[in-house]
């Protein structure tokens, strides 16, 4: 294993077309070639199947592999059971017959019982998930974060990591759109803050073995660490086992987490093609070798090395 992105995002038509299905949002329609997929608590957004190409995407890497999982904040996990059996099942097949520079991250449907999704994160690892994505609000509370050990029990027991993601966002209490880039800007950092918080004081205690890579630095929640200890919060040490990609954010803010956490701590992780793959953050913050710690070392570690492609 080379170097890694740890961070994509790619939507088989198969799993839109279950969100076709669906009469409310999150729902997906096509028009002009192109899918439009509804929100309810933020802007619909387009997909064009062009930019979800597993072949193309494996051809136009710039990395030697690259994760990829469907975006968290539709939410499809959340979905009632039914249709987030439908979309789970179509996103893992689909993801079993990626190309080998495509790696995948699997999915557990939340309206199931906590045994069920753990059976069913197993299931997809045990075929070639490199671990599992988590929305964040699963972690959103320390009550939040004891329902979901079993599942996360059954990760750490398969040796490979979770992957927190921001997740869906609640609509506002006036029923208002707030601008596209508002619950990236706010909600998401919020999400990711009180996930790492809960992890730190919940997981982390019961689960010493697992690996956690958090989205877009955590929100940037290590820099507050001194704040949650003062307030009588866990006093966070460093933990080899936690890892935080880079998406999201530019070279200030990469650099400032590395100083608090340490570079091995930092994985590439580009958001694409949510976000555009350059300027490369990582080459921004840094140079020659770190960079290299940043998108091989580090990212191996991650993973644990158990992910092999298909």
């Amino acid at each position: 294993m080379n170097t890694v992105d740890v961070h994509q995002h790619l939507w088989p038509e198969a799993v839109l077309e279950v969100l076709e299905r669906r009469s409310g949002a999150p729902r997906a329609r096509r028009r002009g070639g192109v899918w439009h997929v509804d929100l309810p608590g933020e802007p619909s957004f387009e997909i064009d199947p062009r930019d979800h190409d597993p072949g193309r995407r494996a051809r136009e890497l710039e990395v030697d592999l690259a994760l990829v999982a469907p975006s968290a904040p539709v939410g499809v996990e959340a979905l009632p059971d039914r249709d987030a059996l439908a979309a789970t099942a179509a996103w893992q097949e689909a993801a079993e017959s990626l190309p080998e520079e495509l790696g995948w991250w699997a999915l557990a449907p939340a309206a199931l019982p906590i045994e069920e999704q753990a059976a069913i994160a197993a299931d997809a690892i045990s075929n070639g998930a490199a671990g599992l994505c988590l929305a964040a609000g699963r972690l959103g509370s320390t009550a939040s974060a004891e329902s979901v050990l079993p599942l996360l029990a059954a990760t750490a027991e398969a040796g490979v990591p979770v992957f927190v993601h921001p997740g869906p966002v609640t609509p506002s209490a006036a029923g208002a759109r707030e601008p596209a880039w508002w619950a990236p800007a706010t909600a998401y950092v919020a999400q990711q803050q009180a996930a790492w918080s809960a992890f730190h004081a919940v997981v982390r205690p019961q689960l010493g073995s697992l690996r956690a890579v958090f989205a877009l630095l955590a929100g940037l929640a290590p820099l507050h660490g001194e704040r949650i200890a003062a307030r009588g919060g866990p006093a966070v040490a460093h933990d080899p086992l936690v890892f935080y990609d880079t998406s999201s954010y530019g070279p200030e803010a990469v650099r400032a987490l590395a100083a608090a956490v340490g570079i091995g701590q930092l994985v590439h992780g580009s958001d694409f093609p949510v976000a555009d793959r350059r300027p490369d953050v990582v080459e921004r913050a840094f140079c020659g070798e770190l960079a290299e710690v940043v998108r091989r070392d580090a990212p191996a570690r991650a993973l644990g090395f158990t992910w092999v492609p298909a």
